[in-house]
């Protein structure tokens, strides 16, 4: 294989706009736990790389791609148009609930090597290099929300 221009994005099935972009393709691709980026042999015939997981009550993918299907596909994460998502968060406080709001960008979506050459996302979860022993998914092992630590 020739050494195409690789694109790391992650995605999660949580809200639209915030945890992945509320547009097509992405609203048909996430569907509930069943999403296509779990989908092992569609990913392989993307010759996608997929790290996938459940989070607390969500489901994560950390997908590693290459530059020209990101374009053919979902040329959106790739666009110099940024959707700006203003959310309205209710959390608690030293002094009882309070609201904040939360504004997030598209680029939240894309992740980039490190001084290493490592890609990591959101919940520290490795992406995988782009190469075919890689093509489909790979289930993450911890969650994030790991209880049996507390005491």
């Amino acid at each position: 294989m020739n050494n195409p221009e690789i694109i790391y994005f992650e995605i999660n099935n949580w809200f639209a706009g915030r945890d992945y972009p509320n547009r097509e393709p992405f609203l048909s691709w996430i569907t509930g736990y069943g999403g296509i980026f779990s989908n092992e042999k569609w990913c392989k015939e993307n010759k996608l790389c997929v790290v996938a997981g459940t989070l607390d009550m969500s489901y994560n993918w950390c997908v590693t791609a290459t530059k020209e299907w990101v374009l053919e596909n979902c040329p959106y994460l790739l666009s110099e148009e940024v959707d700006k998502v203003t959310f309205k968060v209710h959390e608690a406080g030293s002094h009882g609930w309070k609201d904040k709001i939360e504004e997030y960008a598209l680029n939240r979506f894309l992740h980039f090597p490190d001084e290493d050459g490592n890609v990591y996302g959101t919940y520290d979860w490795m992406f995988l290099p782009w190469c075919e022993e890689n093509f489909g998914v790979t289930y993450h092992e911890d969650n994030y929300w790991d209880y049996d630590d507390e005491e």
